[in-house]
């Protein structure tokens, strides 16, 4: 160091300030003192006795203040001992968890250049640290993004100071990882620096990427299924609607396929199955969108029709190459026919669910006609509509005149058996036709506009039934309510929710409000800003009917939700289906991932609850433990288990 570098430090400074004061009172000490004696006129051996004395004082003046400026410097020093050993653990510490983390961390410095790399950044990105040390690298490139998202990402870093989000990165070598990435701004005096926080989400993008694929295919012919073919109808149909189109609708089944099935056993149906989808897929699988609707059932959309011949010219030419036979592996051959049912949009339906229903309706009607034939549907629409009037001027009476009712269905621990609490599902009583399920009024009521104001009476009579069991001893987690898709989409909500539960001092907590997937979709980018509203709330949130939908899992992962429901679809032929288990299974595994309660739908025997909390599923419903009931027949329910 050089000394005018010494000279500017501000201890050098206070040292030589110490040393001049201390020069200036041992001068003072030394002339006025002797100035002193001298003025007492004393004999001369006295003031030789005396100034020896002044001395001595002054020395031992001297020697206390030298001690007590050594003590007070070893002190300091100690306690700079101290705070360095304390210092050097921390950073021992850091070191250990910087080399043994799982999470690969970089340092950057100000113009990105890698400084620090630990072992699990090595891993992760499939590099060696000392090949870029001071190098300006491309170590966060995604392969989906643009160089222009890499300078956006670090202009959010001089904004806000942090960064989060998903990358793909290709990595040294080969083969591409999924990472979840968080990088921090960092503020050292005048510099700056940036921590990149890298973790490997590779296995769960994996398999979340196997369990869509399992959804939304058929495991047999690999096929789209019902859910995934139902969404991709309704964007074929949103096409259709802007061109002025038709969308046609073939329904296939196989005749008699059952009987072939048992006679010739299950892996030569499963055969069978497989090649007659292979023989649809080479004959229509560039010009339709061909499905497996699970069974023998076939489904094959057709876009762009002109008229309603097109589609019945290419059903009678399904039914002819469905008539060539069969080659099994075996060698043996087998002959089949088929039935059909078609529906056409617009004409015979306004939805992907009543097409296909539609189909359905036509395909029983083909077989009542002898089979290997197709029917077409056909419907008197002003009967429908009038149907449809008569349901919704009933269902507003009903409203009026307190005809629904609130039945509950108990939400168990699969463990313990102990009732959690319940799920709120309408009812309608109705004086002429008796009771109403839902299916038969909830879409209608989505479609009039009048979902609103029944799921808030169900809201409210709930609340009231809970805060009821409570002061009878009844004490619950939580009460159940669903919100349905048009009610999701609906503007004031979340003040309506806020207003019911101070109007019944109910706690917050207590209220679990369930949304399936598809309302979420039909809020856009939008629905995690809203379920951040209801969640402020105070509420608990759950995904209604999981599985049936098609919500990514980057999606699911920055919503404020706390449960996932799965559909009884899943679970209903448990434990015996293979796929069904393995469905099941990826679920509740995601949910615990994700740390989220997970609960089973549709129970209906033991083999089902314990195989279900086999695989640690925490929480069940269904009718193996009890139906939906009303109120007063739940209190007794729970009494009478001691729940």
């Amino acid at each position: 160091m050089k000394l005018v570098d010494v000279v500017r430090q501000p201890r050098f400074v206070q040292m030589v300030k110490i040393a001049g004061i201390y020069a200036l009172l041992s001068a003072l000490w030394i002339v006025y003192s002797d100035r002193f004696l001298a003025s007492m006129n004393l004999p001369v051996d006295l003031l030789h006795q005396l100034q020896t004395r002044k001395g001595l004082l002054f020395i031992t003046l001297s020697s206390l203040l030298i001690a007590w400026l050594v003590y007070r410097a070893l002190r300091v020093q100690e306690h700079l001992i101290e705070r360095l050993l304390a210092s050097r653990k921390q950073l021992q510490q850091a070191g250990v968890f910087y080399e043994a983390t799982n999470e690969g961390l970089l340092i950057l410095d100000r113009h990105r250049r890698v400084s620090s790399m630990n072992p699990a950044g090595e891993q992760i990105l499939g590099v060696h640290e000392k090949e870029y040390l001071g190098r300006r690298i491309p170590v966060l490139i995604n392969n989906d993004q643009s160089p222009a998202y890499y300078r956006e990402i670090f202009r959010q870093l001089l904004k806000q100071q942090s960064w989060q989000g998903r990358l793909v990165q290709k990595r040294h070598g080969d083969g591409y990882c999924h990472l979840w990435v968080t990088i921090k701004l960092i503020h050292e005096g005048d510099m700056s620096r940036y921590l990149v926080v890298l973790s490997d989400i590779s296995q769960l993008e994996e398999s979340h990427t196997r369990l869509q694929r399992l959804v939304n295919y058929d495991p047999l012919t690999d096929l789209p299924n019902r859910s995934l073919v139902s969404m991709q109808l309704e964007n074929a149909m949103i096409r259709a609607s802007r061109w002025q189109t038709k969308i046609g609708v073939l329904l296939l089944d196989l005749d008699s396929f059952k009987t072939l099935n048992d006679s010739l056993g299950h892996q030569a149906g499963d055969e069978l199955l497989l090649t007659a989808a292979r023989r649809l897929q080479t004959h229509w699988g560039d010009t339709s969108l061909l499905a497996r609707l699970g069974g023998d059932e076939f489904l094959l959309v057709y876009e762009g029709l002109q008229n309603d011949k097109e589609l019945y010219t290419r059903a009678a030419e399904v039914l002819e190459v469905i008539k060539n036979p069969f080659t099994l592996a075996s060698g043996q051959q087998i002959w089949l026919t088929a039935s059909i049912g078609t529906s056409i949009y617009p004409s015979d339906a306004a939805t992907a669910e009543e097409l296909v229903r539609n189909a359905d309706a036509a395909l029983y009607r083909a077989k009542d006609m002898g089979r290997n034939t197709y029917a077409s549907y056909t419907s008197e629409l002003t009967q429908k509509a009038q149907t449809y009037l008569n349901t919704e001027h009933r269902l507003r009476r009903a409203l009026d005149q307190e005809e629904l009712r609130v039945y509950y269905q108990p939400l168990l621990d699969l463990k313990t058996g102990r009732c959690k609490g319940v799920e709120a599902l309408v009812r309608w009583q109705d004086p002429e036709l008796g009771m109403i399920p839902p299916l038969d009024f909830i879409p209608h009521a989505e479609q009039s506009g009048l979902i609103g104001l029944l799921g808030e009476w169900v809201l409210k009579r709930s609340l009231q039934d809970f805060m009821q069991w409570k002061s009878q001893g009844i004490e619950l987690e939580s009460v159940a309510v669903n919100i349905s898709p048009r009610q999701f989409t609906e503007s004031g909500l979340v003040e309506r929710i806020a207003g019911i539960l101070q109007d019944y001092a109910f706690p917050p907590a207590s209220l679990e409000l369930e949304i399936t997937e598809t309302a979420l979709i039909s809020r856009g980018d939008q629905a995690d800003e809203y379920l951040q509203e209801l969640k402020n709330l105070g509420v608990k949130l759950a995904i209604d009917d999981f599985g049936t939908g098609y919500s990514s899992l980057a999606y699911l992962k920055r919503l404020p939700i706390d449960k996932l429901k799965i559909d009884r679809s899943f679970v209903q032929d448990l434990p015996g289906d293979t796929t069904g288990g393995e469905i099941v299974a990826a679920v509740i595994a995601m949910g615990k991932a994700m740390h989220l309660e997970v609960l089973a739908e549709g129970i209906e025997n033991q083999e089902q609850q314990e195989f279900l909390a086999a695989q640690e599923c925490m929480s069940g419903q269904g009718y193996w433990f009890s139906r939906p009931l009303p109120a007063k027949e739940l209190l007794a329910w729970i009494q009478a288990r001691g729940a």
